[in-house]
């Protein structure tokens, strides 16, 4: 599974228990994830999210966690 070439990801829902998960999992698996939601993950799910600065309007943030660091867009 080294040979595998990584994806990006992009997870609507990740903001919810299943979709952050499922954002985790792929990290994990060395592929970069981005988020898509409305709200926020929850710090509970993973102790160590640390939220950075949104950039201007687009709400675009990255959120470091166990596994490294997500890509996070707030939308509806």
């Amino acid at each position: 599974m080294s040979n595998q070439t990584p994806y990006t990801f992009l997870v609507t829902g990740g903001g919810g228990y299943i979709g952050f998960h499922i954002g985790l999992r792929l990290l994990q698996l060395k592929h970069e994830v981005i988020l898509f939601d409305v709200s926020y993950p929850s710090k509970a799910w993973d102790p160590n999210l640390v939220y950075s600065a949104p950039v201007g309007r687009e709400r675009k943030e990255e959120i470091s966690c166990s596994y490294g660091t997500l890509k996070f867009v707030m939308g509806n």
